[in-house]
């Protein structure tokens, strides 16, 4: 549980979020209903996956026009939601050692 929360925080905190691989796992597409809810931009490397990921966003009702589809990244879409931490790296260290 602890774990889920500290990423749902990273997740708030993040400017974008990648979905790689070719396959959305239940968990990701809680992260992508979660950062579409966020208001992130969403990048995607799958052409199939982009299709899947638009739909989970128009579902819940979010703005579609926050996923990219970004190709030439081949082993970014083959078989992975990552947030973007490089710009929060301090802060999430310091979160980290406050959540102990």
């Amino acid at each position: 549980m602890l774990a889920l929360q500290f990423g749902k925080y990273a997740l708030s905190i993040s400017d974008l979020v990648y979905v790689c691989g070719d396959r959305i796992s239940e968990g990701m597409k809680g992260e992508i209903i979660s950062a579409a809810n966020f208001g992130k931009t969403i990048h995607v490397f799958n052409e199939d996956v982009y299709v899947l990921v638009k739909k989970i966003v128009n579902d819940e009702k979010w703005d579609t026009q926050a996923v990219r589809l970004l190709l030439g990244y081949e082993p970014l879409g083959s078989s992975c939601l990552v947030s973007e931490f490089m710009r929060m790296q301090t802060r999430l260290a310091q979160t980290a050692k406050e959540w102990r």
